[in-house]
């Protein structure tokens, strides 16, 4: 049925919440962006998050353990991220994606990266830092790393061992 005005019954109703799905897109989107730049600085932002930007194993050259294949190597190593003295949460879930269990994961908050490998390969810190889907490199903080409490410069190329325990300390460039 046509209104005096040319439209069907219903029309402007549809109109009008299509502009509102619309325009709380737009705001979401936006408040997404102002919330992101009003935050706490980069190492903050990704050292604080509580889920884990929960890795797309494809994108990381960390395969996805197999059922019903012998694991060859299995260990912890427990890492510690301090920014600016002040310890930061590494998130439970890392190399959890779905059904896949990475070869390197972390099962809970706790800082313990587990390694359950189906093959030899030697996996390093930057490997681990590839399942997370973060940089080990954070614009305006340096960045220093302790291996059994002995100063390392290995960074991302340090191999993980049994029992290892790494700390990372970003310290801002900027004084405050």
């Amino acid at each position: 049925m046509a209104n005096g005005k040319g439209r069907k019954k219903g029309e402007g109703v549809k109109i009008l919440a299509l502009a509102i799905i619309f325009g709380l897109m737009i705001f979401s989107g936006l408040s997404a962006v102002f919330i992101n730049l009003s935050g706490n600085n980069a190492a903050q932002n990704y050292l604080n998050t509580e889920e884990a930007n929960v890795n797309n194993q494809s994108t990381s050259s960390v395969p996805c353990l197999v059922p019903g294949v012998a694991v060859l190597q299995s260990f912890e190593t427990r890492l510690a991220i301090l920014v600016d003295g002040q310890r930061q949460n590494i998130p439970k879930g890392i190399g959890i994606n779905g059904s896949c269990t990475g070869e390197l994961s972390t099962i809970d908050g706790n800082g313990i990266i587990s390694v359950k490998a189906q093959n030899d390969r030697k996996y390093t810190l930057g490997d681990f830092f590839a399942v997370w889907g973060v940089s080990m490199e954070q614009p305006g903080y340096s960045l220093t790393m302790t291996v059994n409490g002995k100063p390392s410069t290995e960074l991302g190329n340090l191999v993980l061992a049994k029992n290892q325990q790494i700390i990372l300390s970003y310290s801002s460039s900027t004084p405050k």
